[in-house]
């Protein structure tokens, strides 16, 4: 039997209304699983961060939060989640440590409304998280519920032992053995010759 899918939810915008919902079941169809959602504490303005004004940010992530899970719930998709950090990298990355997803999906405005921390956002994501990353941008018009603007994907970045590929400015595995082999019999004449002078 395969292990469910893992999916952690970084939700700088809810993850709510009926397009975005359908996105994300259709990837969930046929397949079990369990489903993070993290709602960064993110300040509305990158004056209000500087100040680190964290009570209102961590009061309209937890309302996030709460909007997000009940969707998914009323979806049929059960999911747990807490308000993070407010660099929603750092949050993901946090909340990744303790809950090992197979894809970070994010959910933010689209980049005509992008807020100043969703700015880039992908691309962050892309270089510093390891799983597969996913994003749907969100456009907001008043009055109707969000639209699904796009969707964005990024593969798993390699294992840490695929990551480092060889370069001919880095010395290569056998030339770094025949060194410390080289450097171990010199430390051990070097001795010899100390422990034949002091018994002279």
């Amino acid at each position: 039997m395969r292990p469910p899918a893992r999916i952690l939810v970084l939700a700088t915008d809810e993850l709510t209304g009926p397009e975005l919902i359908e996105e994300f079941c259709d990837r969930l169809r046929n397949v079990e699983a369990e489903v993070m959602v993290i709602a960064p504490a993110v300040e509305k303005t990158h004056f209000h961060h500087a100040l680190g004004d964290v009570d209102t940010a961590a009061m309209e992530a937890g309302r996030r939060l709460e909007t997000s899970l009940d969707e998914l719930r009323r979806a049929g998709i059960p999911a747990l989640g807490e308000v993070g950090d407010s660099d929603p990298i750092v949050a993901a990355e946090d909340a990744l440590r303790v809950f090992a997803a197979d894809e970070v999906l994010i959910v933010a405005h689209a980049d005509d409304q992008a807020r100043w921390f969703e700015d880039g956002l992908f691309e962050r994501a892309k270089q510093e998280l390891r799983p597969a990353v996913r994003m749907l941008s969100v456009w907001h018009e008043e009055g109707e519920p969000p639209h699904l603007a796009g969707v964005e994907e990024a593969g798993p970045k390699a294992t840490p032992d695929r990551e480092l590929e060889h370069s001919s400015n880095l010395p290569s595995a056998t030339r770094n053995i025949l060194i410390a082999i080289v450097a171990t019999v010199v430390a051990i004449l070097l001795l010899a010759t100390v422990l034949i002078s002091l018994l002279r």
